[in-house]
């Protein structure tokens, strides 16, 4: 079993656990995120990826997901389940919401934009982290967020497209 996080140093988050898969096919594999964006964990479960463990859950929920996926079983948050509870996954994605249109204020929460600016800015995490004194971890997941939200899979897709949208 390999548990590893959506976001890693030098690699996308799909090539990051693509890379895994192949490195160890056998391996089932649990990612740990942050991330809500629920097309993007329906992508990884089509590629293969045994469960998801949310960077909030408890101790006894992490413990649960494994011994899960350890028998063979996947672990899904609840709201994933409810999408992919039928067989065609592939199907399941036309049962997602809609993207927030182009340019909606609600795209971003006001932290998510002070992290996206300080992001554009060039500051890493670290930076970013002793600058608005939250911890790495929290920074990391406004991070995935701020990629889920915008669709970008890097910090320069999402300056982007957060340019675009006269997010910054």
């Amino acid at each position: 079993m390999i548990l590893c996080d959506l976001v890693m140093p030098g690699a996308e988050p799909y090539q990051g656990v693509d890379r895994l898969m192949s490195i160890a096919p056998e391996a089932r594999v649990i990612v740990v995120t942050g991330a809500r964006d629920d097309g993007m964990l329906i992508r990884l479960l089509q590629r293969g990826v045994a469960g998801f463990v949310p960077k909030a859950a408890n101790t006894a929920v992490v413990e649960a997901a494994l011994r899960l996926v350890i028998a063979g079983g996947r672990y899904l948050p609840e709201r994933l389940f409810d999408i992919a509870a039928g067989d065609d996954v592939s199907a399941s994605l036309a049962t997602l919401p809609a993207p927030l249109p182009e340019g909606s204020a609600e795209r971003l929460t006001e932290r998510q934009l002070e992290v996206l600016r300080l992001v554009a800015s060039g500051q890493s995490n670290k930076q970013i982290a002793r600058a608005l004194d939250l911890a790495p971890s929290t920074v990391k997941s406004h991070v995935s967020e701020i990629f889920g939200r915008l669709g970008a899979t890097n910090r320069v897709e999402a300056f982007a497209k957060a340019q675009k949208l006269n997010l910054i």
